[in-house]
């Protein structure tokens, strides 16, 4: 089994979001998806192959701000968090 993570994806504006949002959504093999409209904010939870082409496809829709993606696994497993600054 490959490795959860937790994706963090903000956003200019709430059109951006809006479709960022129903990309994610249409997704069907992710583990959890949430919106925070007032914080222009959205998470999701997917391996980190597959969280790699669903931002890169949100990324060249545009007005991605910042991304960011913290393991789901327990602290010293291992895994590292990354953060990726966009634009």
């Amino acid at each position: 089994m490959s490795a959860l993570f937790v994706w963090q994806l903000r956003f200019d504006g709430d059109h951006d979001l809006e479709r960022a949002f129903h990309t994610l959504l249409e997704a069907d093999d992710l583990d959890g998806c949430s919106a925070e409209p007032d914080a222009l904010r959205i998470r999701f939870t997917a391996t980190g192959a597959r969280g790699e082409e669903l931002v890169a496809k949100v990324y060249a829709m545009g007005a991605l701000r910042w991304c960011s993606r913290h393991p789901l696994s327990p602290p010293g497993s291992g895994h590292d968090e990354r953060r990726q600054h966009l634009g």
